[in-house]
């Protein structure tokens, strides 16, 4: 019973001298609280708690493709760190924004042990879920566009057959639910361009330069630091770009986000709308933090 009373008067409780929040005014609060139903009641305070505890899972599909990605367990559980205490996943824990992360980190997951183990399937299956998140969020579109400049950076004379092969497995992936979509009568083009003209009308010289500091702040400093730095050291050995997997990813991940900056298509709040794009710095950044200053733990 003193559980219920506690619920039903929960703004009173929260500003009660029991915890020490007496000075904060909660009238406004109250009166929203009190009409509502107990079934609201609980689906207000239960849904931000889901949100948090969908947004802190997606550490497990990161885990695994940080894993895939470095060969390496220690490398994997660093990156895994490092990428759950980026601010930006716990700044909008309680909004969707960070759980579309977790389409690109599923799709690239499947399509990079689809390509280690010859598993052509795996690579649709992984097209198949970006599409999906596609759906949901346009904000992980950045990550298709990087994933083509990689594939670039990967081909050669002799992998082009097979690359090739991954691209058309690729592309039947997205087809299939952009089929589905049609089947469905779901405009995707006017969708996406009303999407795109809905956007709050800002100023691009000013953004231009605000979008890249929004981003590396909510990515964190320590994970920005580390990965500028071993950006920078990945351009002082441009030779090496097409042997070394982890300067095709740092190549990649520059390559899209100054277009993606250049164009003008986010203009403001990139600390939020770019989180399913920030996974990757936080890779390059624990291989960094394993291959070169040698942490312990």
């Amino acid at each position: 019973k003193g559980l219920l009373i506690i619920f039903d008067n929960l703004p009173e409780f929260i500003s009660s001298k029991f915890l020490l929040l007496d000075k904060i005014n909660v009238g406004w609060a109250s009166h929203l609280w009190k009409p509502l139903s107990s079934s609201e009641k609980a689906a207000s305070i239960t849904i931000p708690f889901l949100l948090h505890l969908l947004s802190s899972l997606t550490i497990i599909p990161f885990y695994f493709l940080a894993k895939q990605i470095t060969l390496s367990f220690k490398t994997a559980v660093r990156s895994t760190f490092l990428y759950a205490i980026i601010p930006s996943l716990s700044f909008f824990a309680v909004i969707f924004d960070p759980i579309y992360a977790v389409f690109p980190i599923l799709s690239i997951l499947f399509i990079a042990i689809g390509v280690r183990q010859k598993k052509l399937k795996l690579i649709s299956l992984g097209s198949f879920i970006f599409a999906i998140g596609l759906f949901f969020s346009l904000s992980i579109l950045p990550v298709l566009f990087g994933l083509c400049v990689f594939t670039f950076f990967s081909t050669t004379k002799s992998n082009l057959h097979e690359i090739f092969k991954y691209a058309v497995y690729f592309s039947a992936g997205l087809l299939f639910f952009a089929f589905f979509l049609f089947i469905i009568n779901f405009d995707i083009v006017n969708s996406f361009f009303a999407i795109i003209k809905a956007q709050a009308e800002r100023d691009y010289w000013s953004w231009i330069l605000f979008n890249p500091y929004d981003f590396f702040v909510y990515l964190g400093l320590p994970v920005s630091i580390i990965f500028l730095t071993s950006s920078i050291l990945a351009f002082k050995n441009l030779r090496i770009v097409r042997q070394n997997i982890f300067s095709r990813i740092i190549f990649s991940f520059w390559i899209a986000f100054i277009i993606l900056i250049i164009s003008g298509i986010s203009l403001g709040e990139v600390g939020r709308i770019w989180i399913p794009f920030m996974f990757i710095p936080v890779i390059i950044a624990g291989s960094y933090a394993t291959e070169r200053l040698k942490f312990s733990t």
